[in-house]
């Protein structure tokens, strides 16, 4: 026993070395780890477009808590890319699409017309615009690299993350590196209340 204190008092630095390290460790994943366990997940699902770049040629809106899309003649045609719509699903936290039927385009429509897109699945949906979700969660896009110095020196570029948080739970709903898109664009369009 007097054996252990001795080498204890003597080695102090070489185990405070050891030691500091591992105790930091840990209290990072406990950082990481208690907000998860703290905070309730989220229970609202949500709709989201994504697409290549930002363009006019598809606008949408949320009216009496329907939403609405409309693309031009362009998108159509395809000279202008058609974005694609996501269902995040709050239960199994992760996304699906949700396919946009375009019809053929009538040789009788004027350039800059829109045209209504009807999606028969989000019919029956009801949309809240507002940025915070009824059970707390907010929707956002972040970037995280943006701004510190080694994204600056090291990165040309950032990668954005479309996310819902609350308290410090954060859930990454799309990226624009993941398999869903490597898309530039993501609009949020609104959660979905169940009636």
């Amino acid at each position: 026993m007097n054996t252990m204190r001795t080498f204890v008092r003597e080695n102090l630095i070489l185990i405070s070395g050891i030691l500091l390290p591992i105790l930091l460790v840990i209290c990072f994943y406990l950082a990481a780890l208690l907000p998860k366990l703290l905070v309730q997940p989220p229970q609202y699902d949500l709709l989201y477009l994504t697409s290549p770049y930002p363009h006019d040629g598809v606008n949408t809106e949320v009216v009496n808590g329907k939403l609405k899309i409309w693309v031009t003649p362009q998108v159509r045609k395809g000279e202008l890319p058609m974005p694609r719509l996501f269902l995040f699903e709050a239960k199994t936290q992760s996304s699906r699409e949700i396919p946009i039927p375009v019809s053929s385009l009538p040789t009788n429509t004027r350039p800059n017309t829109k045209e209504a897109v009807v999606i028969p699945e989000i019919q029956s949906l009801t949309l809240d615009t507002r940025e915070t979700a009824p059970d707390g969660y907010q929707a956002k896009i972040d970037a995280p690299n943006y701004g510190n110095l080694v994204s600056i020196l090291v990165f040309s570029n950032y990668q954005r993350n479309f996310v819902i948080s609350k308290r410090g739970n954060t859930i990454n709903i799309s990226d624009e590196n993941s398999a869903i898109s490597n898309y530039k664009s993501i609009k949020f369009l609104g959660w979905v209340i169940p009636k």
